[in-house]
């Protein structure tokens, strides 16, 4: 594996080098793609309709909207591209440089799908969102010569601007390219992006909780266990088993879905204590019903003051464990403050709203909207669907 940069780590355009581009295997023998006009021909067959509702396709009256990252980091790509071709005028297609075992949706995965496809959608594509980092898909695509300051957002998930605060910073000033990050000061600090844009949840996906029984059960599923901090979390466990009925469920290495079949057993999840602020876990966790125990920074609550989580540290973490355990009532009362929340403000619904606004916002400056649903499907109910389905299936 090549490092993945961030779209700013050297102050220019750097991207990440998919590895298949390193030893040749990938196609390159594709005409470059340089002149923005260019996707306006040769529109017989739509590609972006490809993942859109036959029902839908004469209501798509907005954007080509691709989607481009390294990884589909914590589903939020993927649900994105989804959200905005079930529910919005624009159509989306989503672009992802590696699978992983998490295994979220999916639909053009270069590790398996080759570029061709994702050099055509790059053409016919009116806005680009890109996560995290530019993905090299080879000398065809110059993203230089066709991302503008009206064109563009950059999305960043978490370590990749902490790694490089200044030159990230640096990038967007000499580009003009807007960023946008979560509410996260590890990561705002230094490089200041917007930051009010939430993760979504798949609620559909999502099954309640069990509820509290004769043992309470705490979960917690690190995919870094450095980051966070995963032994604070096992030390209390172990300097409490002895003393309450309690099971921890430890999760490590599975997809999504087996993740919450486990989840599901559980009452009190464990997140995280390191950059204080919650993540796609926590919010799983909450919308199930969960007591969610996390490490919250001042900064966030600065942001968020009605969050239903429960502030820990490393010196109130057993203390906060212990007044749970020993009241079953609380757990379920704050369980369902934080379905309240999640539903609130992790809605899809909700969040692909704010998407549309930061669009309209880069293609045409500051404007007043006429109105909170601009660039919605009008009449449309909301209906949690299945992923999409595709000709090929995964890793053919």
């Amino acid at each position: 594996m090549t490092d993945t940069s961030t779209a700013a780590a050297s102050g220019s355009w750097r991207t990440y080098r998919h590895p298949r581009l390193l030893d040749g295997r990938m196609d390159s023998a594709v005409k470059p793609v340089n002149d923005l006009d260019e996707r306006e021909t040769n529109r017989v067959s739509d590609p972006f309709l490809r993942h859109v509702p036959e029902e839908l396709h004469s209501k798509k009256t907005g954007m080509n909207v691709l989607i481009v990252t390294d990884y589909d980091i914590a589903g939020q790509p993927s649900l994105l591209f989804r959200t905005l071709n079930e529910q919005t005028i624009h159509k989306a297609r989503l672009v992802v440089a590696h699978g992983d075992y998490l295994a979220y949706d999916r639909d053009i995965v270069l590790d398996t799908d080759g570029t061709e496809e994702a050099i055509d959608l790059v053409r016919h594509a009116d806005f680009f969102h890109i996560g995290r980092c530019l993905v090299d898909i080879g000398p065809a695509v110059r993203w230089s010569d066709i991302l503008t300051p009206r064109n563009v957002l950059i999305q960043y998930f978490g370590s990749e601007v902490r790694s490089a605060p200044e030159q990230t910073r640096r990038f967007h000033e000499e580009t003009g390219i807007l960023g946008l990050s979560g509410a996260d000061w590890t990561m705002l600090e230094g490089a200041l992006f917007l930051y009010h844009v939430k993760v979504m949840l798949d609620f559909a996906r999502v099954p309640p909780a069990d509820p509290p029984g004769s043992a309470i059960r705490i979960f917690h599923s690190p995919t870094s266990r450095g980051f966070k901090r995963t032994r604070l979390f096992l030390e209390a466990f172990a300097a409490l088993k002895d003393l309450f009925p309690i099971e921890l469920v430890l999760v490590e290495g599975k997809s999504n879905r087996e993740c919450l079949l486990e989840k599901k057993r559980c009452q009190i999840t464990l997140d995280q204590i390191s950059t204080g602020a919650y993540g796609l876990a926590a919010v799983e966790s909450m919308a199930m019903g969960h007591a969610v125990l996390c490490g919250i920074s001042n900064f966030w609550t600065s942001c968020f003051p009605e969050n239903p989580i429960v502030y820990v540290t490393p010196e109130t973490l057993k203390e906060r464990l212990v007044y749970l355990i020993e009241r079953p009532d609380e757990i379920v009362r704050i369980g369902e403050a934080g379905k309240v929340w999640a539903r609130r403000y992790h809605d899809p619904r909700v969040v692909v709203r704010q998407y549309l606004g930061l669009y309209d916002l880069i293609m045409n400056g500051h404007r007043l909207m006429p109105g909170a649903d601009a660039g919605l499907l009008k009449g449309k109910p909301w209906v949690a669907s299945r992923p999409p389905s595709r000709s090929r299936t995964a890793g053919s």
